[in-house]
């Protein structure tokens, strides 16, 4: 199969490649930029949830509900330049339960910035697992 994602950072024939250029393809997930897809950084929180967010949109999940977010200590985050992108999926995570705050520098936050673990990332699939059924 062609996996030329595109981006200089996915080269042909490696074992990610054939995903990377899946998910792209089918509108999942982005590059950091037009020619770099991020191969290697970290996944942070908002962009985990982006995917979930457009894979449930593609796939007749229910997408509809979104939470009030400023109760979260980190709320302004979502207002800043740049940021906008985060707001609608985050929204929707939150309302679905996908994600849920946690204690940053002693506030309940949502920390969309932040890497998501590899627990926090099993548990919101098996969260976002439980909406497809």
């Amino acid at each position: 199969k062609n996996t030329d994602s595109g981006f200089a950072d996915v080269k042909t024939g490696q074992w990610y490649s054939g995903a990377v250029t899946w998910a792209v393809r089918e509108g999942y997930v982005s590059g950091m930029s037009a020619v770099a897809f991020g191969r290697g950084l970290p996944l942070q929180r908002a962009a985990l949830a982006r995917m979930l967010f457009n894979y449930a949109s593609k796939n007749g999940i229910n997408t509809s509900g979104r939470a009030d977010l400023s109760s979260f200590g980190d709320a302004a985050e979502f207002v800043k330049p740049g940021n906008s992108w985060m707001l609608e999926p985050v929204q929707w995570a939150v309302k679905s339960g996908i994600i849920s705050g946690m204690a940053v520098n002693g506030k309940n936050c949502v920390n969309p910035k932040g890497t998501a673990t590899r627990a926090q990332t099993a548990r919101m699939l098996m969260v976002f697992d439980s909406l497809t059924k």
